[in-house]
């Protein structure tokens, strides 16, 4: 049985993990007027930015420890396990992204 939108709506602000369920329940059954049309795009979109946030920071920090690997020679000997491991973490993050 569908959910009327307004009820749907409602769901959203007080169970997200309900909502989030039944939307992609609605989705996957290809029920359009079960959506929430308004609320799901807004989640679209936020995670749209929180993946260019975060692969921006996967980036920088990439790009941070390829240069002290580079670079760094007064330091390297102390923190090469470090700077690789950092920058192996990075690369693993980008690739999830």
């Amino acid at each position: 049985m569908a959910r009327k939108p307004v009820v749907t709506r409602q769901l959203y602000e007080c169970d997200f993990a309900l909502w989030l369920d039944e939307q992609a329940q609605a989705l996957k059954e290809r029920r359009a007027a079960a959506l929430d049309w308004d609320n799901l795009a807004e989640e679209i979109e936020g995670l749209a930015k929180s993946d260019r946030r975060a692969l921006k920071s996967y980036l920088e920090n990439a790009l941070l420890h390829m240069l002290e690997l580079a670079y760094w020679d007064a330091e390297r000997e102390r923190n090469y396990r470090q700077w690789r491991l950092h920058l192996k973490n990075a690369r693993r993050g980008m690739a999830v992204i």
